[in-house]
């Protein structure tokens, strides 16, 4: 497929499939957005009924991420190395969590999930990137954790 132009303020009611990239002051659509790279300096909007994705990522360039509809939000995969999973302590004062997404500079949230044997503090001690984190804890703590995972922008 070759270059295709469109003027500024094009619109589309039905879906926008692209086997490439897309760059743009600004992208509306009223279907769904699909394609390998999506970049734009303006907002990149689907309504309600739409999705925006894009396998080589989605990045606005400027602004913040807004979800304004009720009940919608991010959704993150998990899974091996994924930025988002759980993990259950097993006993002892630090447990590593493989991972190998985690970055030296990671910022790695944990909130308890299912409270086992006595629940206390934990916290990320460490990481090694490329391979996992450590949670330091409570020897007797057998709780189930969820972690996120960010890098600073």
């Amino acid at each position: 497929m070759g270059f295709y132009p469109v003027s500024p303020n094009t619109s589309f009611s039905g879906n926008v499939t692209v086997t490439g990239s897309v760059t743009s002051a600004g992208v509306t659509s009223t279907g769904a957005i699909t394609c390998t790279s999506l970049t734009s300096s303006g907002n990149i909007a689907a309504n309600s009924l739409g999705t925006v994705s894009g396998s080589g990522g989605v990045s606005t360039g400027v602004g913040s991420l807004d979800v304004p509809q009720a009940g919608a939000g991010l959704k993150v995969a998990e899974g091996a190395n994924a930025k988002q999973g759980t993990f259950t302590l097993t006993g002892g004062t630090t447990q590593a969590v493989p991972n190998t997404s985690v970055t030296a500079s990671s910022r790695i949230f944990l909130t308890a999930q299912a409270d086992g044997g006595t629940p206390g503090l934990i916290g990320v001690a460490s990481r090694i990137p490329g391979t996992s984190f450590t949670v330091a804890c409570v020897a007797t703590d057998t709780s189930t954790y969820a972690y996120e995972i960010f890098e600073p922008g």
